[in-house]
């Protein structure tokens, strides 16, 4: 095939898989890039979870760097609670610094339910299916843990993260977060910037002397819930403040992708340094995080490795990927792949095992995406639809679009 012709696929195809952007929403490719590291991190770390199952006598089992990796998926997890602490700070400092037209809270709740939940319900549903149909439990079991998930309150109903789908205890901290963002953000809405900085970080002190005092007894509610992640979305926050203020006379220099490198090493390594007591770790981390983020937005090559057209797309996709690559792993890996691999070497295994499956849950998680995430981008498409529905029924009323 030539490769003109090769090149032109491959646009098209970047085309079909890139996320649905719209004039309202800023639209930063660098933190697309972040979340494809956040999303690997989250697939390695379950992949090699996995791999340790069904190889437990494995030498490599147990090793230092195994574990690094096998640990990583919090962690991943928590790459993205900065992430959407930036974007939803954004529009809020914007308003308040620039003067800008306040944000319309209807249309700010409106957003988040026509973006997020459709796919999310879809989702949860097909897991309720899966524990069912193939996991064979009760049904009548099954419908409180699915209804609370559904609503977001497993860890309030059941003391623990949902049960048909454990990853969905970080959609239930990020929704706490939609919620309290814009009273957070109007607590925090400060003229000067080190007044904003201040009150952003004495309410993270508060927050962790909550958690110490709490931590123990009430585990399962400050670690799944925005109590115990709070300060990483504040790190999020204090990152927008930043950025903003630096928009117009960015400072990149060469000596920042040190500083990045070196941060997403330790970040990578953060098993064997970070400390085991939860208050002061959850510190250390949201401030190497935010550390890795600045860094990386402020050198010269890594905002080059963040911005590349694939990181960006793969990034635009993590949120079906995250719902949905679990299911992915067990099919091919327990299955199908796991079973058979056994070419001699326990290493030659897990790299035959990571590249099939990343493969696999970026193949079938990319279509998910076209077909049930990415129509939810549009702002209008609830609108859109209705009009479709209106066309082949013409008693129903036009509605107008969304502001």
């Amino acid at each position: 095939m030539p490769l003109s012709r090769i090149r032109k696929t491959a646009d098209a195809l970047a085309v079909r898989l890139g996320r649905v952007t719209s004039g309202t929403t800023r639209f930063i490719p660098l933190f697309d890039g972040l979340r494809f590291f956040a999303i690997a991190f989250v697939v390695l770390a379950h992949t090699f979870e996995l791999f340790a199952e069904n190889r437990a006598g494995s030498a490599i089992v147990g090793t230092a760097w195994f574990e690094a990796f096998a640990d990583i998926g919090v962690p991943g997890v928590k790459l993205f609670f900065v992430i959407s602490g930036f974007i939803l700070a954004l529009p809020f400092l914007e308003a308040r610094l620039d003067h800008g037209k306040p944000v319309a809270l209807r249309k700010y709740f409106l957003r988040r339910i026509t973006r997020l939940e459709p796919p999310y319900i879809v989702a949860i549903s097909i897991w309720l299916l899966v524990h069912w149909l193939v996991k064979h439990r009760h049904f009548s079991e099954l419908t409180p843990h699915y209804f609370a998930s559904l609503t977001y309150s497993h860890i309030f109903c059941f003391g623990q993260p949902s049960t048909l789908l454990w990853a969905a205890w970080s959609l239930e901290i990020e929704i706490q977060f939609y919620v309290l963002a814009p009273f957070l953000f109007a607590l925090l809405g400060r003229r000067h910037p080190w007044q904003r900085r201040a009150a952003a970080m004495l309410l993270v002190g508060v927050d962790l002397v909550a958690v110490a005092l709490l931590d123990g007894e009430y585990m399962a509610y400050t670690r799944f819930t925005l109590l115990g992640q709070l300060p990483f979305f504040m790190v999020g926050f204090l990152l927008a403040d930043i950025y903003l203020s630096k928009a117009r006379a960015p400072d990149r220099r060469a000596g920042w992708d040190v500083v990045a490198s070196m941060a997403w090493l330790a970040i990578l390594a953060q098993r064997m340094w970070l400390p085991r007591e939860f208050v002061s770790g959850q510190l250390i981390f949201a401030a190497l995080v935010g550390l890795a983020y600045h860094a990386s937005a402020n050198g010269l090559v890594w905002p080059r490795i963040l911005s590349n057209r694939w990181l960006v797309i793969i990034g635009g996709m993590c949120y079906s990927i995250y719902l949905y690559h679990r299911l992915v792993l067990s099919i091919i890996s327990e299955r199908l792949l796991l079973p058979r691999l056994a070419t001699g070497s326990e290493f030659l295994d897990l790299l035959l095992l990571l590249g099939c499956t990343s493969l696999a849950v970026l193949a079938i998680c990319a279509l998910i995406f076209v077909m049930l995430e990415r129509p939810c981008m549009r702002p209008n498409w609830p609108t859109e639809l209705w009009n479709r529905l209106r066309s082949s029924r013409s008693n129903l009323p036009v509605l107008p679009p969304q502001s």
